[in-house]
């Protein structure tokens, strides 16, 4: 039935936009129809005015042949727009009549329609209201399973907002996870490298625990030899208490020999220095005799001989015979300087047999002392040996 109401009011709908069309229509017919009129009046007014005005302008000879052709066009215009009006106004009153005829005969048919849609109104008013009472009842049932829905998607929003934050909290752990990962796996790859290197080191360390073994295997038989030499060490010691007395006078004898090394260098010091100064009068002795023999030369130039009593005394005053004198008693101090070393280094010598022959009964920690001695006086031996052949090349260039 709604249906049907339906399709009933736009066909209403229809035709009344169609009667609206055709009622639109007859307005323009006679709209148009108003117009021909008007144009017929105005040219049945303007045609004698322009005739005449005509007239005045052409000649005499065209003024008939002009008028017949605008009389007759007028006519036939005239003629024409009245049939025009006559047809359209024929058409105006079939259409209105037709429009009429077909206005009432719908209106007709819609009122019976629109009766029995009264009817089956009535009808559907009084079904409708057992079924509102039942839409009534389906609907509070509705309702309270709206609540019901609202109340569960409030409920599920909730989860849903909580399970959106967890998700975040897990997407921030799985970012954090992902990223100790990336670091778990560079510490993986570098306990990897540690791990190869840890191998081979624990490899190295193998073998030089067995290294180690084999050299402990030794130490255990270093250590059985050591006892059997403490105990050789035990009579030693026995022995080093009986030459402890004979060691302190050895140490007094060795003093007295580090005293008489350091007097004998004292003097070899003093040698050098006294060598030192001669050299020095050497050198300025013979800056003296190059100038001496330039004057001589350009003295011997310019003077005549001379009487040998004369020459006899400047020989006596010569600057080089007191040089050849001074050199002469410098080969004097250098030879008893020799010899002073010489002796100095025999009585070293005889030192060095002494005591070579006196630590030859001590024990092992008294030799080593007494070596770390004669290695002092054997230092100190040489270095007077030194100062003594630097002292000979001295002489030997000044001779």
């Amino acid at each position: 039935m709604e249906q049907e109401m339906e399709a009933d009011k736009r066909r209403l709908e229809q035709l009344y936009d169609e009667n609206i069309r055709l009622e639109k229509e007859c307005r323009d017919g006679q709209s148009r129809s108003a117009k021909l009129q008007a144009e017929l009046s105005r040219l049945t007014e303007c045609g004698p005015h322009k005739k005449h005005e005509e007239t005045g302008c052409f000649s005499s000879a065209n003024v008939g042949s002009l008028s017949s052709q605008l009389s007759e066009s007028t006519i036939a215009r005239i003629h024409k727009l009245e049939l025009e009006n006559q047809r359209l106004r024929q058409r105006c009153d079939l259409e209105t009549v037709s429009v009429a005829s077909s206005v009432e005969q719908q209106s007709e048919e819609k009122e019976g329609i629109l009766q029995e849609l009264r009817c089956k109104n009535d009808a559907l008013c009084m079904s409708s209201d057992e079924r509102r009472q039942h839409e009534v009842g389906e609907m509070e049932l509705l309702q309270n399973e709206l609540v019901e829905r609202n109340a569960q998607i409030a409920i599920f929003e909730q989860e849903l907002s909580s399970a959106e934050s967890k998700l975040k909290l897990a997407e921030a752990d799985l970012r954090r996870l992902e990223n100790e990962q990336i670091t778990t796996q560079a510490q993986f790859a570098s306990l990897q490298r540690d791990r190869s290197f840890l191998e081979n080191e624990n490899a190295k360390v193998k073998q030089s625990l067995e290294s180690a073994d084999a050299e402990l295997e030794q130490c255990r038989q270093r250590l059985g030899r050591l006892e059997v030499e403490h105990e050789r060490l035990a009579t030693v010691r026995l022995q080093y208490d009986e030459l402890s007395a004979h060691m302190d006078s050895l140490q007094s004898t060795n003093r007295r020999l580090q005293q008489q090394l350091e007097v004998e260098a004292n003097k070899n010091q003093a040698l050098a220095e006294d060598l030192v100064n001669e050299k020095r009068k050497i050198h300025s002795f013979e800056q003296l005799i190059t100038e001496m023999r330039s004057s001589l030369n350009t003295s011997s130039e310019e003077e005549n001989p001379v009487d040998d009593e004369k020459q006899r005394c400047a020989n006596e005053d010569d600057p080089r015979i007191l040089f050849w004198q001074v050199i002469q008693r410098l080969k004097n101090q250098i030879a008893s300087g020799q010899q002073q070393l010489e002796c100095s280094e025999n009585e070293l010598a005889a030192l060095r047999q002494q005591i070579a022959s006196q630590c030859a009964f001590a024990a092992t920690d008294e030799q080593r002392q007494s070596s770390t001695v004669l290695a002092d006086v054997t230092d100190s031996v040489e270095n007077i040996r030194l100062k003594n052949r630097l002292l000979i090349d001295e002489n030997g260039n000044i001779r």
